[in-house]
């Protein structure tokens, strides 16, 4: 499988959670021209629903906790 490449616009975005936690970021699918990103935290951190983020090919796409939730359905992450 292919390694998935992280605009740069998406690792700024998770800055702050890849300086405290590591650099877990990863490519949730694609829909309609904007590529998804999520955070992989640990186990034991309890997250009601992580940040998401979009790159669109220019900038950055912020989500709201109603469109993480039927992303993570979309693309079928528990």
């Amino acid at each position: 499988m292919k390694q998935q490449t992280i605009p740069k616009q998406i690792q700024e975005a998770f800055a702050s959670e890849v300086q405290r936690y590591g650099n877990h970021i990863y490519h949730l699918g694609k829909e309609a021209g904007v590529a998804y990103y999520g955070f992989a935290y640990p186990d034991d951190l309890d997250i009601y629903l992580p940040s998401v983020y979009g790159y669109d090919g220019h900038s950055v796409v912020i989500t709201d906790s109603a469109e993480v939730a039927r992303l993570f359905s979309l693309f079928g992450v528990e």
